[in-house]
């Protein structure tokens, strides 16, 4: 099950509970309390907002918003050690192209509802941007929607990596990840292995990250 859904549905659930919490992060490692936060407020501030132009600007609007959108979402381009070598030393531009970037915005857009619904129990709703395939068979591909969707977060992205603040965030991130070797926000290697699915990881081609992030 995608680490974003294993969040979402922490939060339905949860009393408040101080032992409740600890045991979460225990069983969770991915998680800490920060990124917990980050994710919701990704979702009410930005995933459920209804300008198109909200989503991209999380990497230099809300920066523990974007902490958990790469920690979820944009590390799940990259391989297991290749993110466990960079992540505390290179800025995410210079590890995440343009285009990974907004692949993981538009992967985050597209499954957001049916994630937040099945955690919160609520009435279930399909992929946004998928449809079933012109070829007969079941599979599901991306609709024109989505593709113009991906086009256009692209350029956002292009344009918001530009600005000295979109920098400043992604040094500051550095500087947590440097702080929290083991855990928190870093997660164990056996969770990142398992969560890169089977058979190598997700690099091997777009598809593949598809259908991890869809659990």
């Amino acid at each position: 099950m995608p680490f974003t859904f294993v969040g979402l549905q922490h939060l339905a659930s949860t009393s408040g509970d101080a032992a409740e919490e600890e045991a979460f992060f225990k069983e969770n490692a991915i998680y800490n309390k920060d990124v917990l936060e980050g994710l919701e407020e990704l979702y009410q501030q930005y995933v459920l907002s209804r300008d198109p132009n909200k989503l991209a600007r999380i990497r230099i609007e809300n920066i523990k918003a974007f902490h958990a959108f790469v920690i979820l979402c944009m590390r799940n381009t990259l391989g297991v050690m290749a993110w466990k070598m960079k992540h505390r030393k290179i800025p995410l531009t210079d590890i995440f192209s343009v285009s990974d970037e907004a692949l993981a915005l538009v992967i985050l857009e597209n499954n957001a509802m049916v994630w937040r619904n099945k955690a919160f129990g609520e009435a279930e709703t399909n992929a946004k941007y998928m449809q079933i395939a012109k070829d007969g068979s079941v599979r599901k591909v991306w609709s024109d929607e989505g593709m113009k969707r991906f086009n256009n977060l692209f350029q956002q992205v292009k344009e918001l990596r530009s600005f000295s603040l979109s920098r400043t965030n992604e040094m500051e991130l550095m500087k947590i990840w440097s702080s929290k070797k083991s855990k928190n926000g870093s997660g164990t290697r056996d969770q990142l292995a398992e969560r890169d699915g089977e058979g190598g990881g997700v690099n091997s081609s777009r598809r593949e990250i598809i259908v991890i992030c869809e659990g």
